[in-house]
């Protein structure tokens, strides 16, 4: 490139290859792309997120620095669950409210500082706080959506200029999330006419308050939807401005607005068959409530739902909603079985299994032929995060060096203790405890002798032993199993990690006898037996509990 310039601090990633390829006279983004290292990848927009874009090829050929470039990414949130969600200005939000394969424009930004801002690429913004103007996804000239694929930042591959395009304003009311949005990432343009109402969102940051926004959103739209994620998806920014509009006038003097909402969702038609309840007539919002949007940040919209229902509601029994009953999580002792269920999404006999076995606590009284559970909170909690941080058959695999195929044949042989799945809680994949895995590379490791192998000539490693036992009938599941037996003693150590370093003597491995077949016996499959949580806490092998 013959002419480079420095990123804005809130220039889109995407707007800034746009406007490197408009200084240097380039017909589209490909070139300045292809520099980047980028040339495939342009159009999935996936190097914006996290760190699949190494900004070292373009920050060399721009002569600008690496940490500029790299501000411009959307990093990975380093909090928990941090898999879709990603840093705006500081601000960690799911990745579904990021939308840079949806380009919008303000005509009157492009005129006057001719870059793209990163801001615009949020799905809540959907208007121009600065010049009170809805953002431009589509060209007024060729009607065709605002893409990336053109060579000028503020000209349409039609060869119309969005600049000379005047938009109507917008009323102020309409700028409440916009400019929300701006003030919470720290960006310039978010001054308002007057003293701004006071808000039940004002003390939410960014995630929260459009969770609360598209929560309502969802509603509005007819979508089943708690999170905001469908809401979204494939709507155009007017649409979606109306949308959010709508939204927030709900939080608007608050909570006379929300009861005004709730009444109008409780004459929306529902497909519940029940006759009355709450379920009946608030459906997704009532669960959604309670259950997706659990965080205490939400109390103030559950606080104003339970007055409604106590002063206003005649659907049915108010008592049916108590402050025991999803609110704040952490308030709470107890929690009824459906949740504890819902929580760990296990089946109801799995639950009686970890009460009987101790690994949750829990009040059983009798309410005539039924039972009534109250699962105390603290535990669920401990075992909910225990779950969370098991691993899949896929980490297991990467972990022995092995195929995620052989995992199935290396739990029927015992080699590897389950700590969900199949046959222990009617989960349909396996899942392990990480100490597991690591137990059984210690117990391998401490059966090879510490001192140096034998010669290489009378050695072979794991793999070059199985090919020659596989005549035998064996398979690697019953190979590990018949070095745990001790039928074959490993001599030594090889390259490499896991289980397939493993040295033996040739003369050990043609003395092995035959195992009969390659995969696990026929016994082990005729009656099922069920990994049962075992009173210290572990999981062993037991029978099909009653």
């Amino acid at each position: 490139m013959r002419i480079t310039a420095r990123p804005k601090r809130d220039e889109s990633p995407a707007g800034y290859v746009l406007r490197l390829a408009e200084l240097n006279g380039y017909e589209s983004p490909w070139p300045v792309l292809c520099l980047s290292g980028l040339g495939k990848n342009f159009h999935n927009f996936q190097f914006v997120f996290g760190d699949q874009w190494d900004v070292g090829l373009l920050a060399d050929v721009a002569g600008v620095a690496r940490s500029e470039l790299s501000a411009l990414k959307y990093g990975a949130a380093p909090a928990e669950n941090s898999v879709h969600r990603y840093e705006v200005f500081g601000s960690p939000i799911p990745r579904y409210f990021i939308r840079p394969k949806q380009p919008k424009v303000c005509p009157e930004c492009l005129r006057e500082s001719g870059y793209c801002r990163k801001a615009w690429e949020l799905a809540p913004v959907t208007a121009c706080p600065i010049h009170r103007r809805l953002l431009m996804d589509e060209c007024p000239n060729c009607k065709r959506p605002v893409s990336w694929i053109r060579g000028e930042v503020s000209v349409c591959p039609c060869r119309y200029d969005w600049r000379e395009t005047t938009l109507a304003p917008v009323e102020d009311s309409e700028l409440s999330v916009v400019r929300r949005v701006y003030r919470l990432c720290n960006l310039d343009g978010v001054a308002s006419p007057g003293k701004a109402e006071e808000s039940p969102l004002d003390p939410l940051d960014l995630e929260h308050t459009l969770s609360a926004l598209f929560f309502v959103a969802a509603q509005h739209s007819g979508v089943i939807d708690t999170t905001g994620k469908f809401s979204v998806k494939g709507r155009r920014n007017a649409e979606l401005h109306d949308l959010i509009t709508r939204s927030a006038r709900v939080f608007d003097a608050w909570p006379k607005n929300f009861e005004v909402f709730l009444e109008w969702r409780r004459a929306q038609p529902n497909n519940s068959k029940l006759r009355t309840g709450l379920h009946r007539d608030f459906g997704t919002f009532y669960h959604g409530l309670y259950f997706n949007l659990a965080a205490r940040d939400f109390d103030f919209m559950r606080r104003a739902f339970e007055d409604y229902v106590a002063g206003r509601w005649t659907g049915g029994y108010a008592a049916t909603i108590t402050r025991r009953k999803g609110v704040v999580l952490k308030d709470r002792r107890y929690v009824t079985k459906t949740e504890a269920r819902n929580r760990l999404r296990v089946e109801a006999l799995y639950i009686d299994r970890l009460i009987e076995a101790g690994r949750l606590d829990a009040v059983v009284r009798e309410r005539g032929k039924k039972r009534m559970y109250l699962i105390e909170l603290d535990g669920l909690e401990r075992l909910e995060l225990e779950f969370r941080e098991l691993l899949a058959a896929e980490e297991v695999a990467e972990m022995l060096r092995v195929s995620v195929t052989v995992i199935d044949d290396l739990v029927s042989y015992l080699c590897l203790i389950p700590h969900r799945g199949p046959t222990v809680d009617g989960l349909p994949f396996w899942k392990f405890a990480k100490g597991t895995v690591n137990e059984l590379l210690d117990r391998l490791g401490n059966l090879t002798p510490r001192e140096p192998a034998p010669a290489a000539s009378e050695t072979v490693d794991f793999s070059t032993a199985l090919r020659a036992l596989s005549r035998r009938r064996y398979g690697v599941a019953s190979f590990l199993r018949a070095i745990l037996d001790g039928r074959i003693i490993p001599c030594g150590k090889g390259k490499g990690g896991g289980i397939k370093s493993m040295l033996f003597r040739k003369e050990d491995v043609a003395a092995l006898p035959g195992e009969g077949v390659g995969r696990p016996s026929e016994h082990l499959y005729a009656a099922p037996t069920v990994i049962a949580p075992s009173a210290d806490g572990g999981f062993g092998i037991g029978t099909r509990l009653a």
